[in-house]
């Protein structure tokens, strides 16, 4: 009798294995996104900062423009990582 219940439990786990990946997947697709999210926040706040930073303690322009463009290369050097990073894991 324990046998039969035991083949039971294995019939219906590789019935739904499936699905557990399936659900497994969406999880992970979920995660990757809210974490997308939470970068570009942070990336908007920072930028934001930047600029209050520059606004009040930079007294020229041209330093204030040297280090935005400082910012900007290191964000798109990060962001850049981050995407292949990203599409690494899909494929």
């Amino acid at each position: 009798m324990d046998n039969h219940y035991k083949m039971r439990t294995e019939k219906l786990l590789i019935a739904l294995n499936s699905e557990i990946e399936k659900k497994c997947l969406l999880q992970k697709e979920k995660y990757n996104v809210l974490r997308m999210k939470r970068l570009f926040i942070t990336s908007c706040l920072c930028t934001i900062l930047l600029f209050f930073f520059g606004y009040f303690y930079f007294n020229n322009l041209t330093s204030f423009i040297c280090i935005f463009f400082i910012y900007q290369a290191i964000a798109l050097v990060v962001g850049i990582l981050i995407i292949f990073n990203f599409n690494r894991k899909v494929v």
